[in-house]
């Protein structure tokens, strides 16, 4: 996990009317529908698709793809090895009920004018959800950090957990993409 940089929260703009100023963008079928943080409590997510589709290159440089997971009964997109660490991982927690890929764009406000984001996963989970951004830490860039600051404010006001998964450790990446039951 990677812990957000006290500089990056400083540049958000956070007026005491933020959550009705900052919004999001949902995607249900075709129709694109706005929503101020401040409701995100209304919004349907489990009918909600991806705000952007996934693509497959044969020149592209990262790894996208489709997994198949065992809690949710169907496939999901990934655009990399650590986003499809990630599903697999929150497979064999056992308390995975959805995962959403790229379930809303955010814009909100930093010292550098208005900002789009992204994140990678809205997982919906037993207990709390958990908005996911995953991004190797070799390739966080200032400008990231502020989106992963963001990005933690708005899942604060929605009540859910927010986690930049920024790499794995070895032996974690060779249990979960072997599919090795830890306690064997």
């Amino acid at each position: 996990m990677h812990a957000i940089s006290a500089d990056a929260i400083s540049q958000l703009v956070m007026p005491p009317d933020w959550t009705a100023r900052w919004t999001t963008a949902w995607r249900f079928g075709r129709t694109l529908v706005g929503c101020a943080v401040r409701d995100l409590d209304q919004v349907d997510v489990l009918s909600s698709v991806p705000v952007r589709r996934f693509s497959w290159r044969t020149d592209q440089w990262h790894r996208p793809g489709l997994g198949y997971l065992v809690s949710t009964d169907r496939h999901h997109g990934f655009e990399s090895f650590e986003e499809e660490l990630l599903l697999l991982a929150s497979d064999f927690s056992g308390s995975l009920l959805e995962a959403l890929a790229q379930p809303f764009r955010l814009r909100f406000h930093s010292a550098n004018g208005s900002v789009q984001h992204t994140p990678d996963y809205l997982l919906l989970t037993d207990d709390t959800p958990w908005l996911i951004d995953v991004r190797p830490s070799a390739r966080i860039e200032p400008e990231d950090e502020v989106k992963f600051a963001a990005a933690a404010e708005v899942a604060l006001v929605a009540g859910w957990n927010y986690a930049v998964v920024a790499g794995w450790h070895d032996h974690a990446v060779s249990l979960i993409d072997t599919g090795l039951d830890p306690r064997s």
